[in-house]
């Protein structure tokens, strides 16, 4: 199912959910492209009948982001036929935007990661910060491991959900490149 989004969405929403692109050439009929999550699911999209498939992205964003250098190649081609394509800094960066650091932010955690639902009356803590750059040094210094896999840092029109692991290396990445 492809998402009606132009290239520029479809950066975003890849860098947002911190997935990765799959170049499939196992059927030899048809190459597909699908998006893949951290830990290797399709990403799907439903109707509103229920119904699921597979994200999949038209061969021209690929060359596309190629092209422009917002993807790279992340190893050679599998016994599947499978190659594996992950944003660059400079892809994740424009699929972000361009964060301002300097904007107030607020962080909301939860007691624990395992719980599945994380609703506002289980929060176990609601701090602003003058800034977005404290707000994430806070996070990556100052919680807990079971609190850091739960929080939410939010400054509009920004935020970085740490329920995705990747999202503390790449906010690491981000923090390093802005001094």
């Amino acid at each position: 199912m492809f998402l009606e989004l132009h290239s520029t969405g479809y950066l975003r929403f890849i860098a947002e959910n911190g997935c990765h692109l799959v170049l499939d050439r196992s059927n030899p009929r048809k190459e597909h492209i699908w998006l893949k999550t951290s830990d290797g699911r399709y990403m799907e999209r439903r109707s509103p009948t229920g119904f699921a498939a597979p994200v999949e992205l038209l061969p021209a964003v690929l060359d596309d982001y190629r092209a422009a250098s917002l993807v790279a190649q992340d190893g050679p081609e599998d016994e599947n036929g499978c190659t594996v394509f992950r944003l660059t800094q400079d892809g994740m960066k424009r699929g972000l935007g361009e964060v301002d650091l300097s904007q107030q932010a607020n962080v909301l955690y939860w007691p624990d990661a395992e719980q599945p639902t994380r609703g506002y009356a289980r929060c176990r803590g609601n701090r602003s910060f003058g800034t977005v750059r404290a707000a994430l040094k806070f996070v990556l210094h100052d919680l807990t491991e079971n609190e850091r896999a739960t929080a939410l840092v939010t400054s509009l029109p920004q935020s970085f959900d740490f329920t995705d692991p990747e999202t503390a290396i790449r906010t690491q990445e981000m923090l390093k490149e802005s001094r």
